[in-house]
C-alpha cells in the first residue's frame, strides 16, 4: 500500500515592485457673466491647466512634477503663462510622510480635502495670500494613530513665483484629529521672520461629514502680513455640501474677510480686499473625471465706495 501525503506548504508571497509612472492631466473652463454698478460683462475663459508625471521608485518613494499653464493679466492684457507648480521627491510608509522640492503645504491639501470645489473657488487663506498653494522646501508628517497626524514643514514663505534665496523662511506646525467617526479638527500655526515684525498665522477648522453631505468652518488670523508691524488678518468661513443620489451635489460657502484699522488712518490697511463673499451652486457629474457646475458669486465689499459685484457662472473642470 502505498501512501501519499500533500503537505501544506506555507510561504509569504511577495510580488516584485516593478518602477513605473502615470501621466496626469487636469482642465479648468468656464463662462462667466459680471455685474457691478448697472454695468455687466461676460466673458469665455481656459483659465488654467496642469500637467503633471509621478513616478514610483519604490513602494515609498515617489517623485512629482506638475506644470501650471493659466491665464494673468499684463499691461491689461490676459496672456497664458506657465510656471513649475510642484517638484518634489516623497517618503511614505503609511505613518510617516517626508516631502522635499516645490511642494504643496499640508495646510492647503487638508482644506482642499473638506472643500473639493477648489477649480470653483480656492481657500482664502490662498486668495488672501496667508498662505501659497506651492513653495520651496520641506515638509514632514507623522500619524501615531488612525486618528490623528502632526505636521510640520519649513518653506521659503513667499510662494512658487518667488523662490530668490533670502534669510527669511516659513516654518509651520499643524495637528488634525479624527475624534469620532465624521468629526475632523484641525489646528494651525506659522511663524516668518525672527525680529519683532514677525509674521504670524492660527488657524482652527472644525468638520463634519455625514453619509450623505458635510459641514464645516474655519477661523485664520495673521499677525503682521508680509512682516509689515500692524498689518493684520483675520477670516472666517462656513461651508456646506449636499450629496444627491446621482452623485451630484448642493453646495455654498460663506466668508468674510477684514483687515486692522493702522494708527492714525481711519480705513483698514487692505481694505480693498475686505468684505463678505456668498457662493452657491450645483455641481452636475456626467461622466467620471468631468465636473459641471453654474454657480452664483456674490461679493460685498467693505468699501462703501465700491459696488457689490455678481459673478453669474458656468465651470467645467476634466481629469485625466
Amino acid at each position: 500500500m502505498a501512501l501519499l501525503l500533500t503537505l501544506p506548504v506555507s510561504a509569504q508571497e511577495t510580488e516584485e515592485f516593478k518602477p513605473s509612472g502615470k501621466l496626469s492631466g487636469l482642465l479648468f473652463a468656464n463662462f462667466h457673466a459680471t455685474f457691478s454698478g448697472g454695468k455687466n460683462l461676460t466673458s469665455f475663459e481656459v483659465n488654467r491647466a496642469f500637467l503633471g508625471y509621478e513616478h514610483s521608485f519604490s513602494k515609498t518613494f515617489t517623485a512629482r512634477l506638475l506644470y501650471d499653464g493659466s491665464a494673468r493679466v499684463y499691461s491689461g492684457r490676459s496672456m497664458i503663462t506657465g510656471y513649475l507648480r510642484n517638484a518634489y521627491i516623497q517618503f511614505d510608509n503609511g505613518r510617516i510622510n517626508i516631502r522635499g522640492g516645490l511642494i504643496t503645504p499640508e495646510q492647503i491639501l487638508i482644506l482642499e480635502k473638506f472643500w473639493t470645489y477648489r477649480y470653483l473657488f480656492p481657500p482664502y487663506i490662498e486668495r488672501a495670500g496667508m498662505a501659497f498653494s506651492s513653495e520651496p522646501g520641506v515638509s514632514f508628517k507623522y500619524k501615531p494613530s488612525d486618528n490623528t497626524a502632526i505636521d510640520f514643514s519649513v518653506l521659503n514663505g513667499r510662494g512658487f513665483r518667488d523662490i530668490l534665496p533670502d534669510t527669511t523662511l516659513r516654518v509651520t506646525a499643524g495637528v488634525s484629529l479624527n475624534p469620532f467617526h465624521g468629526v475632523s479638527l484641525r489646528c494651525y500655526a506659522d511663524g516668518m521672520g525672527l525680529n519683532g515684525n514677525m509674521q504670524q498665522t492660527f488657524g482652527a477648522l472644525a468638520a463634519y461629514r455625514g453619509k450623505n453631505f458635510y459641514i464645516g468652518t474655519e477661523c485664520l488670523f495673521q499677525r503682521n502680513h508680509l512682516r509689515y508691524e500692524g498689518n493684520n488678518y483675520s477670516a472666517v468661513s462656513l461651508f456646506a455640501s449636499l450629496i444627491l443620489k446621482s452623485g451630484s451635489s448642493l453646495f455654498t460657502r460663506y466668508e468674510n474677510i477684514s483687515s486692522s484699522v493702522m494708527p492714525g488712518e481711519s480705513e483698514p490697511w487692505n481694505i480693498e480686499k475686505d468684505g463678505n463673499t456668498i457662493v452657491a451652486g450645483f455641481e452636475y457629474i456626467p461622466a467620471r473625471n468631468v465636473r459641471f457646475a453654474p454657480i452664483i458669486n456674490c461679493s460685498f465689499p467693505a468699501d462703501k465706495n465700491t459696488d457689490p459685484v455678481i459673478y453669474a457662472e458656468v465651470n467645467m473642470e476634466a481629469a485625466f
